[in-house]
């Protein structure tokens, strides 16, 4: 690698000096523009720390000339690349266009993983760009996004570092937010949102600007608006070439993707679910608002987090589990979750995330090709399509199973656990569960019937010594081993028999799905899976 690819970056040297490849010829690009790029990167060579060696090469390469044309941008031209137009009708984008067009490729530099916590926010540039503070004043004219800052004087000429406010999302997050840092969330935002879509370009970059506006604009207007929520996931590795397209959501490969800008986290992943997530401010307090009144407000509106988080929540565990169908029996596809993002449009800091850092357990991951992501696919159809609400403890007990590593006997009374939500009744459980389960299983030959009758049984026997510590009767760890994979596979079947009977799924409990089956009081019309 030389010196300045160590020192910029590949992307940022592509952009820069108009380069198709990242092996860069530089003796075909024009001696002026080299030799500045040289003198920057000698000048913090001297720089022993790393983010300020990172922040004191931003500063030099976002320089603005009286134009407002950044360093970056003005190398591009010399080198005989061109720019995107930053203009637009409405003055709002325009202005934030104009600074956003400037920011890009600051974005490309190379961020030096020995710098710790991550990538930082919007280049500094965001704030000190001419146009920034005329965004500011031109925000409070603007009768959306005014109402992100309530009780503040528009008539008057104001100072945009002391305007705030205080907000809390739908998602549950809230804080303060300055004026000043309005363009600066958006622009980090943009970005944010841009790479998850695609590798961005400076086009998309501020295609993506003028989405985000418009999206701020809804939010303050008091609007719902859909989100990205990402979730990253172990288990499952998807190749840049496929995306499968769920009814929940995409999921598409980890490679490349720099959201969070932190690889510690980012590198526990090996694919991504990305979802919707139905944002909105549900208040918004005035600059002068204590921190009584904000933590009240708070305990008010935490009852609304739930629900959107609830159901993706759901969303998820069938994603989960449609990735267990469509698996083999002797390598089952798991996917644990390893980071959870909710990309906030720019109103507060941007995003919004958890991350599980130290997993139980870390499934080696499955490399999918294009025939396993169209069976993944049609799987998710048909749990799209037939999975009840009234079966979801056996979705979640299938997903703990198959997901965390604990003791078998965990995984054996989750596997009846499953059996008793599809099928359990108070009375005579045991009887009615093996009965029924049996008999859906193998509905034509009657002594294999007897067979499966009575190996569920035995497991039911195994689980019930392990609940009630029947010391005696409970298995030996090798038979135990073998209860709890029989206990999980009749599940699935069980669950899947289900699925191919529309009117067991509509029963009203899973006492009445039992009796429906041992009597053969239903509907016996087979609708088959077709997810093969």
């Amino acid at each position: 690698m030389d010196d300045l690819t160590q020192a910029y970056g590949e992307k940022f040297l592509m952009y820069a000096l108009v380069s198709e490849y990242p092996a860069i010829d530089y003796s075909d690009k024009p001696a002026e523009a080299i030799q500045v790029l040289r003198e920057i990167a000698q000048q913090i060579e001297g720089v022993t720390d790393p983010f300020g060696k990172y922040i004191n090469l931003q500063h030099a390469i976002g320089s603005i000339d009286d134009s407002g044309l950044s360093l970056a941008n003005r190398l591009r031209l010399v080198c005989g690349g061109d720019l995107p137009e930053a203009t637009d009708g409405d003055p709002v984008a325009a202005l934030a266009l104009a600074v956003a067009r400037e920011t890009y490729p600051l974005y490309l530099l190379l961020y030096p993983d020995s710098i710790s916590g991550g990538r930082i926010g919007a280049p500094t540039i965001a704030y000190t760009h001419p146009a920034s503070i005329p965004f500011c004043r031109a925000a409070l004219q603007d009768p959306s996004l005014a109402n992100l800052f309530p009780g503040v004087d528009t008539e008057k000429e104001v100072d945009p570092h002391a305007i705030s406010s205080s907000i809390i999302l739908s998602n549950g997050s809230g804080s303060g937010i300055q004026l000043i840092g309005l363009l600066p969330s958006m622009l980090d935002a943009a970005w944010r949102w841009c790479v998850l879509d695609s590798r961005p370009t400076a086009a998309t970059y501020l295609e993506k600007v003028r989405a985000i506006l418009g999206q701020i604009r809804l939010l303050a207007e008091g609007k719902k608006i859909n989100v990205p929520h990402v979730i990253g996931i172990r288990g499952v590795d998807v190749p840049e070439t496929i995306t499968m397209k769920l009814p929940f959501g995409i999921i598409k490969s980890s490679v490349g993707w720099g959201v969070i800008g932190t690889p510690e986290i980012e590198n526990q992943a090996s694919a991504l679910l990305v979802m919707h997530f139905p944002l909105e401010v549900l208040w918004i307090g005035r600059e002068e608002s204590n921190d009584e009144e904000q933590s009240k407000k708070w305990d008010e509106l935490k009852g609304k987090f739930a629900v959107p988080r609830d159901e993706n929540s759901r969303k998820l565990a069938m994603v989960q589990l449609s990735l267990l169908l469509a698996s083999s029996e002797d390598r089952p596809k798991t996917a644990t979750v390893a980071f959870d993002i909710i990309l906030n449009p720019g109103i507060l800091s941007g995003m919004s995330y958890g991350f599980n850092p130290t997993p139980m357990f870390r499934p080696a991951a499955a490399m999918l090709d294009e025939t396993a992501a169209r069976r993944v696919e049609s799987w998710a159809k048909v749990v799209a399509e037939r999975h009840p609400s009234s079966l979801d403890i056996t979705m979640r007990r299938l997903i703990t199973a198959f997901t965390v590593d604990r003791d078998p006997t965990d995984a054996l009374i989750d596997g009846v656990i499953c059996w008793e939500n599809m099928l359990g009744s108070p009375q005579e459980a045991v009887l009615r569960v093996t009965s029924s389960m049996a008999k859906l299983i193998e509905s034509r030959d009657p002594e294999k019937r007897k067979v499966i009758h009575a190996e569920l049984k035995d497991i039911y026997k195994a689980r019930s010594a392990l609940v009630h510590g029947n010391s005696k009767q409970q298995p030996k760890r090798d038979k135990l081993h073998q209860y709890k994979n029989a206990s999980l596979q009749y599940a699935i079947e069980t669950l899947l028999r289900l699925y191919e009977r529309p009117a067991l799924l509509v029963e009203k409990d899973s006492g009445m799905r039992s009796q429906s089956i041992l009597l053969d009081t239903y509907e016996t019309t087979i609708r088959p899976l077709d997810a093969s």
